[in-house]
């Protein structure tokens, strides 16, 4: 999405399409991602309302600081970075667990696990 050029700013809900619905991939996408997922739809949205605040008062420029390119890309940056460590955290859990049941040495495995 653009920053708006005039004072109109259309709806954003519509043009998030899955991202906003409940994935249906299991745990990892739901119970991992899927809080994260959320998050990043509720700030996009957050920022849209900003947007909208400032155009109301008739601030176009503060509308497009609030939903341009650079607020867009740290709110990804700031999903992916959550992501990146749900996702090293829940491969850390799974392998522990997994060496416990195979009785694997500890000491073996701290050497395969991810650096979060």
């Amino acid at each position: 999405m653009t920053a708006p050029a005039s004072g109109a700013l259309p709806e954003i809900g519509p043009l998030l399409g899955r991202l906003a619905g409940w994935s249906e991939e299991g745990v990892l996408a739901d119970g991992i991602l899927g809080p994260i997922r959320l998050g990043l739809v509720d700030a996009i949205l957050e920022r849209a309302g900003v947007a909208r605040r400032h155009l109301a008062a008739g601030n176009i420029t503060s509308a497009r600081s609030a939903i341009g390119r650079p607020a867009w890309l740290s709110e990804w940056e700031r999903a992916v970075a959550a992501a990146s460590a749900a996702v090293a955290e829940e491969a850390e859990r799974r392998l522990r667990h997994a060496a416990i049941a195979a009785r694997y040495p500890a000491k073996r495995l701290a050497s395969l696990l991810p650096d979060v």
